[in-house]
This record gives C-alpha cells, structure tokens and sequence, in this order.
C-alpha cells in the first residue's frame, strides 16, 4: 500500500514537472543547456532516487545513445534539418555537432527507461545487462564507424534530402513495428508511456522554440505544424513528440528487457 501510494504521488509530481520546468524556463530565459536540465535531469534524477537498484543498468542501456547521436546530429545540422542554438559550449565536434546534444540525448534516453520501469514495469531489481545488449553497441558502432569513413572520403554524401523522414522511418516506425509484431503483450505499457513524453514534448518543444533554443531552417519536410503560431516540421510532431519513446523502448525491450 506504501508503494502504491507512493507511485501515484510521484505519477502527479511527473505530470506536474513539464508546466514547473516551461514556466520557470520562460521566466529565465534559460538557454538549451538549463531547459534541458529543468525538463530532463531533474525528474531523471529524481527517477533515480525512487528506483536505486536499476541506475546502473540504465545507464548501461542509455550510453549506446552517445554513438549513434554524433551521426544523427551532424547530418540534421548541415542539411538544416535542426540547428541548436545558444550552445553553452564554443566547441562543436567535426565543426557541427554540440556537446549539448550529447548530454541531451543520453539524458532523454535514459529518463524514458527510468520513467518505463518505475511506472510501468514496476520493477525495481533486474540483471545489469542482458546479453543482447552487446549487439545494440555493435550496431551503433559500426554506424559511427561508417559514418566516419563517409566523413573523410566523401563528405557530400552525407547531404542527405529529407533526412529526418529518413532516419525517423528506419529508428522509430520499423522498430516499433517489429517489437509490437513480436510481442504485442507490451504494447500497452509502450502506449502510456508514448502518451506521457508526448506531453513532455510537446510542452518542452513550444518553450524551446519560444526561447530559440533551436530552430529548423532547412526545407526537406513534407510538412509544417503550427500551433499557438509556433511552427515546426511534421517530423518533429510524429517522430520525436508521438514516436520518440516508444522508438528507444524498442531497442530496450528487444536488446535489454523481458519482452513481457
């Protein structure tokens, strides 16, 4: 009964947090590098403290996410598909690429793990690691790796058109595909937990653009949202916003988790 009352003070403190994090955001102004310690870190720490036992096998599962998003970030900066702005850091990797983004996206990574299973896992002790999850750091690896090759042979390659499309197809929709094919028991908790980080961000995308933490100059989108007269590209609603956590509960569940 303690821990059920628990989980439901803490379900609010999570509803809450978006709207706390928004408001004291625009009150600041606060660049990328504080939002993202207001809308992410905090409440991953705060994940964190309530589930002990399982931070270090989360950490493990989000680390990959420090390969893969070097690739990611550098061809959606040079094709203008995103650009982050107000850097706290004066140093870009290969000219273009944030530290910021880094930390942001090992942050996000892991907050949707600890948001998965404190909420609805409700597990609270597991292994470290699954053996599987050697296979999602090959992968990411050998993505960097040809990118790199790609860098210094033949930079023009990777002026990808429609990137975000692109790699928003092959991270998200096919994974999720393939995970609810195979195991349609999860798809449940996929959904309410999908539901929750689109609330997240959707609230942290409007504060973000309103504060110009970044921007989307390019052209390559096969569309463009508006809402409260703050525009962003379709990708951005349907890959990052509706997509986005159940994309990396995919390779969690499939790579490092009981399917179950």
């Amino acid at each position: 009964m303690k821990t059920n009352r628990r989980i439901k003070v803490d379900k609010i403190i999570m509803f809450l947090w978006p709207i706390i994090a928004a408001i004291v955001s625009l009150v600041i102004q606060a660049n990328f590098f504080i939002s993202m310690l207001l809308f992410l870190a905090l409440p991953a720490l705060y994940l964190s403290y309530r589930n002990k036992k399982m931070v270090k096998k989360m950490l493990l599962f989000s680390l990959p996410a420090l390969l893969i998003v070097i690739v990611i970030d550098y061809i959606c900066e040079i094709t203008g598909t995103w650009l982050v702005m107000n850097s706290i850091f004066d140093y870009r990797i290969l000219g273009f690429v944030t530290i910021d983004i880094i930390i942001w996206f090992f942050i996000y990574t892991y907050l949707i793990i600890a948001y998965y299973e404190y909420f609805l896992e409700h597990k609270f002790k597991d292994v470290l690691y699954k053996p599987r999850l050697k296979y999602l750091y090959l992968y990411f690896l050998s993505v960097l790796v040809t990118f790199f090759v790609v860098f210094f042979t033949n930079k023009a390659w990777l002026h990808i058109r429609y990137f975000y499309l692109l790699f928003g197809t092959v991270m998200a929709i096919i994974p999720i595909t393939l995970v609810f094919n195979k195991f349609p028991n999860i798809i449940t908790k996929f959904v309410k937990t999908g539901v929750y980080f689109f609330y997240l961000a959707i609230i942290y995308e409007l504060t973000a653009i309103t504060l110009n933490q970044w921007m989307f100059p390019g052209k390559d989108f096969i569309g463009i949202v508006t809402l409260f007269n703050i525009s962003f590209p379709f990708e951005e609603l349907f890959f990052w916003m509706l997509l986005g956590a159940m994309s990396i509960l995919s390779y969690y569940e499939f790579f490092d988790d009981d399917k179950k």
